[in-house]
């Protein structure tokens, strides 16, 4: 057995070497073409910016601190008048 005559942390290694497929069988086994799978991946990404851009523009005009400032003050007054009154 090949963990008997090598050390614990070589053995795990080799082990794991032997169970784990290499990406390119996994690119080949898959049936899609390289350039496929990269160009995919290249319009998600250009598709994910242009929509973070265009939501931190929307952010931007709702004044997110100042909302969330007033709904914090909104929620501490109204828990504060239910404890009065319980």
């Amino acid at each position: 057995m090949v963990a008997e005559h090598i050390g614990p942390r070589r053995a795990a290694r080799v082990r794991g070497s032997e169970l784990a497929p290499t990406i390119p069988q996994n690119v080949q086994g898959s049936g899609m073409i390289r350039g496929r799978e990269f160009g995919s991946a290249g319009l998600a990404i250009a598709v994910l910016a242009l929509a973070l851009s265009r939501l931190g523009r929307l952010v931007k005009a709702f004044r997110p601190v100042q909302v969330a400032a007033s709904a914090l003050l909104v929620f501490g007054m109204v828990w504060f008048l239910l404890r009065l009154r319980s």
